[in-house]
């Protein structure tokens, strides 16, 4: 990803993942305990971010690939 400002292209500081059902995906995500985040606008599309256990980012995005 190039316009998220935050990670500039040359480093990896997250992963993002497609998904097609992005507010299922994170009330699946939070009844199993995760903290995430409100489904929020990406580029073109929609996004939750959460962290895992070891505190590494990750994203789930639909419609912005």
């Amino acid at each position: 990803m190039t316009w998220f400002e935050s990670m500039p292209a040359e480093y990896l500081r997250g992963v993002a993942i497609s998904i097609s059902d992005i507010d299922t995906s994170r009330a699946e995500l939070v009844a199993k305990g995760v903290e995430a985040s409100d489904v929020g606008k990406a580029q073109s599309g929609q996004m939750v971010t959460f962290h895992d256990p070891e505190g590494s980012g990750l994203i789930l995005m639909q419609g912005a690939f």
